[in-house]
């Protein structure tokens, strides 16, 4: 049976996978946005 220690630390361990995904996800959405923005301003140059 697991007892609250250990349930707290799997709770805890968890807690800190989520926020280490977050952090990526949140790099990986300003890498996007800014890929995004640089080749809208390229397909401005283009067109003009």
């Amino acid at each position: 049976m697991i007892n609250i220690q250990e349930t707290i630390r799997q709770v805890s361990a968890t807690t800190d996978q989520v926020a280490s995904a977050a952090e990526e996800l949140s790099s990986v959405a300003n890498e996007t946005r800014a890929s995004v923005q640089r080749q809208g301003s390229e397909t401005d140059q283009i067109a003009s």
